[in-house]
């Protein structure tokens, strides 16, 4: 396990002993049982003094990860190799929590993890192979950890592929089962408009970039849009974020649409602004649309506005939508971090903004949310998949527009690139179904007063 735990039913004090503690450089992993058939074929092969190459060579012939049968209809194996580590290799990202220990195969170099993964699923991941072990902060370890995380050589899929530093990409696997999905890459050509400002803020005190992206027109039939993305370099970078919206608007599956991308500057300033600081509703508010509107000539209502994010700036999308209600009529939550709490020392089994919408009276906002299946906390605690289908339900109670939606899938701009797409065609389908108007007069189809559905009676 990677962090270990000792639990006891006993009803009285016990002590516990620890007689030696192993170096951190001598610790070794037991081989766990194999449920990957190649790897077991491959462990077989090796029993049999087959050498290692040529067992290597077997085992990735038809690329990797593996993909093989569970025995279940909907779940698949899902097996990644990593060859050429002494000491260790570990996956990072998604399907693990944030990192899993990959096994040795025997005495070899060949490392190994099997994850049992619904047939839907879509990841990014990197391998780690022979991080540095040493007593230091989590926060020194887990650099440890990045600086020697990398793409998977084996897998040919990758983000950023016009990036040579294999340092900066993320390798990608999408199963048999995934949604049909053609995201843009770097070289993906705009037809639309962009242009670039710095804002400074009286209210936050700071500077920082924007960039307005103006779609082309299309045949959806909702009026335009205008979206509001926070960590907007981080889309930009990460995904090709604006090239794959403006896909999605040729294809007419969303409206035209006007994209504001907002950069959160560092980590720091990121975590003090975009949770729930009233300066910075202010700044979107009295500072940033004004702008906006000035270079872009054109005025939007809130309900043809929506505010998005994904993890803290997920959050910020919903919290900044419910205080100004009048201003962003939509939010679409990407792995909303609604672990989060306001106050320090909130219950631990208690969530502060479901509680805060439970207490409040409805703003007119309509939300949509989407959450990983494989963002469920790593303490059994509050996570971002438990805190979302929490909030869902919460929102359902208090009568909101919610869509929902949980992809199989970690916290990774791959799936936010898609999420970002559903959310706006939940809020904006391309097929609205027609009103129902409800006659209280007459107990039978009316149409006296316009009445084409039948009535709720009195």
């Amino acid at each position: 396990m990677d962090s270990p735990v000792l639990l006891t039913q006993a009803k009285q004090n016990i002590q516990i002993t620890l007689l030696k503690q192993v170096p951190r450089n001598q610790q070794t992993f037991n081989q766990p049982d194999i449920s990957s058939p190649a790897v077991l074929n491959a462990s077989r092969a090796l029993q049999q003094q087959k050498d290692t190459d040529t067992v290597w060579q077997t085992l990735i012939e038809n690329g990797a990860p593996l993909i093989e049968p569970s025995g279940r209809a909907d779940e698949y194996l899902l097996t990644f190799l990593h060859r050429g580590a002494q000491h260790n290799a570990l996956i990072f990202g998604a399907p693990d929590r944030d990192h899993g220990w990959m096994a040795r195969l025997g005495n070899t170099d060949i490392w190994y993890k099997t994850y049992v993964v619904p047939d839907t699923t879509v990841v990014s991941y990197q391998i780690a192979p022979d991080v540095p072990r040493f007593e230091g902060s989590p926060f020194e370890q887990r650099v440890a950890l990045k600086a020697t995380a990398r793409r998977d050589p084996l897998n040919p899929h990758t983000t950023k592929p016009d990036t040579p530093d294999p340092y900066m990409q993320f390798s990608v696997v999408a199963l048999p089962n995934a949604a049909p999905y053609n995201a843009c890459d770097n070289d993906c050509k705009l037809t639309g408009t962009s242009q670039t400002f710095t804002l400074y803020s009286q209210r936050l005190n700071n500077h920082r970039q924007i960039t307005l992206y103006t779609s082309p027109d299309n045949q959806h039939p909702a009026d335009r849009l205008q979206l509001l993305l926070f960590d907007g370099v981080q889309f930009t970078t990460e995904i090709n974020v604006l090239a794959t919206l403006e896909q999605a608007v040729i294809d007419n599956r969303i409206p035209a649409i006007d994209v504001v991308l907002i950069d959160t500057l560092d980590n720091a300033t990121r975590g003090q602004e975009l949770p729930d600081n009233p300066l910075f509703t202010a700044m979107l508010v009295e500072e940033l649309l004004p702008e906006v509107s000035r270079l872009t000539g054109r005025a939007f209502t809130a309900e043809q506005r929506a505010l998005a994010g994904s993890s803290y700036g997920g959050l910020c999308a919903f919290n900044h939508a419910f205080k100004a209600s009048e201003t962003f009529g939509n939010a679409i939550v990407m792995s909303g971090s609604f672990w989060w709490a306001a106050e320090p020392g909130y219950p631990s089994d208690r969530y502060f903004v479901s509680e805060r919408i439970m207490a409040s009276a409805p703003q007119k906002v309509r939300y949509a949310m989407t959450a990983g299946l494989f963002e469920s906390s790593p303490t059994g605690k509050k996570g971002i998949l438990s805190g979302s289908r929490h909030l869902r339900d919460i929102l359902k109670v208090k009568g909101y527009e919610v869509h929902y939606k949980e992809y199989a899938g970690g916290h990774d701009y791959v799936i936010w690139e898609r999420a970002l797409v559903w959310g706006i065609e939940a809020l904006f389908p391309l097929f609205k179904p027609p009103p129902v108007t409800v006659c209280y007069q007459h107990s039978r189809h009316c149409r006296i007063h316009g009445c084409q559905q039948r009535s709720a009676g009195r």
